[in-house]
Parts: structure tokens; sequence; C-alpha cells
């Protein structure tokens, strides 16, 4: 899965930092498609990653000039980058259910599968 972060690097001449914020706190996404962002584990740290819903949301807010813009570019630009990540929608929803069945198989062992200890990406 992409990060936020590099989710919006693929967005031409938007101001990363406040788009950040004006997804995570503002209304630029409703409070259902900001529930598709996951914060995953990344070595010592947690990155907050974006799902196909959350993405899709991300990018019409972006065509439609919702988020915040550079000064020198207030137009949105084609964004092949983010669209190719879309195209990949059923790959990620099924790396998410992947995801949420082992996080709930800490509390429920019945749900960890033998492929889990052979597959540990």
């Amino acid at each position: 899965m992409m990060s936020l972060s590099n989710f919006l690097k693929a967005l031409p001449g938007i101001a990363p930092l406040k788009a950040r914020t004006a997804i995570l706190t503002g209304d630029a996404i409703t409070a259902e498609e900001r529930k598709d962002i996951y914060l995953l584990e990344h070595g010592l740290y947690l990155v907050e990653c974006v799902g196909p819903d959350a993405a899709s949301a991300i990018l019409a807010a972006y065509q439609f000039g919702k988020l915040p813009m550079k000064k020198l570019s207030l137009l949105p630009a084609p964004a092949p980058a983010a669209e190719a990540y879309l195209a990949r929608d059923a790959a990620l929803r099924s790396e998410i259910a992947v995801r949420q069945r082992r996080d709930l198989a800490a509390e429920d062992p019945s749900l960890i599968l033998e492929r889990d200890f052979w597959d540990l990406s």
C-alpha cells in the first residue's frame, strides 16, 4: 500500500502538508472515506497508508480543487501515478483484508492460516 505522503506527492502542484491536514482533519474527504486510511508498521515507525476508497476520494478532491495547491500551480494537473495506484483496486482490497485478518488473529488464533507462517509480507 502507498503511504499518504507518497500518494500526495503523486498529485502535481499540491501543497502536501496543508493537503494532509485538510484530508486528516478537514473537510476535503468525508469521515467514512477517512476510515480507509490505515496506520501500518514500517520498521520502527507507524505510517499512514491509503486504501482505494480514500485514494479515490483524495484524487477527486484534488481534481475538483478542494485541496490546497502551491502558489505557482493553482490548477490540478493529470496525476498518472495516483491513477495507476487506483488501478490496483482489487489487489489493494485483498491486501487490506489480509492485514485486518492478521490483526484480529492476535485475539482469535483460529484466524491464523498456515500460509501466514510462510508469507511474512
